[in-house]
């Protein structure tokens, strides 16, 4: 079905798509205990990747989203549901699990409760939330020692504990538990790639150089053709055309997210293999439908900084500072040098391996060249 083969959500299965490179290293990251943070812009298929590994690997997993989190307890209450979740994993019997939490959670009154979704796990801290978490985090390490299990405890939007105020306290007290788990293997992952180099690489933050460095980027269109030429033969017992894909390709940038969703699209609306002319129609219809969303983040900017991202999107340029280009966006030396320093700690551009700047997200730089 074409849904399940173009998600837009997470990738299972046969519409994981390549990869392979990434696969290997996170599984030999895990084997080896080696804590990994993945840096990759919005979309790039991150949870897809650790969720495709957890998942091949067999082994207990717990999952922190910590997107809506705005607090220290925030962050303690999601900890704790994760490793309780894992704890009844690694002792799905009741009696056995009560034995365990007795033993190394006795201090924060553990209890087992039947609840409208099953049971669940509940613990009292009486420490601070910033030792409540690192406490946690040991103990569990401690319960996957004794079961002689690794358990891998996955920490999604990792950036948002930066924007808690006194955020670092948090990074430290995770920071204590990490660098001296032996059986617990650590993964971090973000959708801003700023604030993640920030946090592990920058020597004044408490978690520096505390991960191995795992850069997901953008698949080659050799790992895309081949797919989308089976799924087209599948889906109309027919090819679709190297012009075809080569404009899917071109106009998505082969971000995995457009790919997907363009894919999706085309092939739920179409009778036959699209032409190359069809995929820029609904490619713009596409992005017009949903400028809302795609848009959601230049509203916030000044002018200025609409001012550069618009001209970026239309002229890419190695030479930002350049007179012509200050022409071209009607900015001044001092201004594109404050604005392109925002819009890179937003992730709304980037400067690729060839030195241009360019925007990000391909349906936002579609929107701004022809709208």
């Amino acid at each position: 079905m074409p849904n399940k083969q173009f998600p837009t959500g997470l990738a299972e299965e046969h519409a994981f798509l390549n990869r392979v490179k990434e696969v290997a290293r996170l599984k030999d990251n895990i084997a080896n205990i080696d804590h990994t943070v993945l840096v990759a812009p919005r979309r790039y298929g991150k949870t897809s990747l650790m969720n495709k590994v957890a998942k091949e690997l067999g082994q207990h997993y717990g999952w922190i989203e910590l997107l809506s989190s705005t607090s220290f307890t925030d962050v303690q209450d999601k900890v704790i549901r994760a490793v309780s979740s894992v704890m009844m994993d690694l002792y799905p019997e009741v009696k056995k699990l009560q034995t365990i939490l007795t033993k190394f959670f006795h201090a924060m009154k553990p209890d087992i409760v039947l609840g409208a979704f099953g049971q669940k796990i509940t613990l009292h801290p009486t420490e601070s939330p910033e030792q409540s978490i690192t406490d946690i985090l040991m103990k569990l390490d401690e319960v996957a020692q004794q079961a002689q299990e690794t358990v891998i405890l996955v920490f999604d939007e990792f950036q948002q504990l930066a924007e808690i105020t006194n955020g670092q306290a948090l990074e430290a007290s995770i920071r204590h538990a990490v660098e001296r788990s032996k059986n617990v293997v650590y993964l971090f992952s973000g959708s801003n790639r700023h604030m993640l180099n920030e946090m592990f690489g920058s020597s004044s933050r408490p978690l520096y150089r505390l991960c191995e460095l795992l850069i997901v980027e953008r698949m080659h269109v050799d790992a895309y053709e081949p797919f989308l030429i089976k799924q087209a033969k599948e889906q109309w017992q027919n090819t679709i055309s190297d012009e075809a894909i080569s404009a899917i390709m071109e106009l998505t940038e082969r971000h995995p997210y457009y790919v997907n969703a363009l894919c999706g699209t085309l092939w739920r609306g179409e009778d036959t293999p699209p032409t190359a002319e069809r995929v820029h129609e609904v490619w713009g219809h596409y992005v017009f439908g949903h400028k809302s969303i795609l848009l959601g983040d230049y509203s916030g900017l000044s002018l200025n900084q609409k001012k550069l991202l618009t001209a970026l999107a239309r002229q890419p340029t190695k030479e930002p500072y350049g007179k012509d280009y200050l022409a071209f966006c009607e900015l001044s030396t001092s201004s594109v040098s404050q604005v392109i320093a925002t819009l890179l700690k937003k992730d709304l551009i980037l400067q690729d391996d060839d030195g241009v700047y360019r925007v990000l997200d391909p349906g936002i730089s579609y929107y701004l060249r022809m709208f």
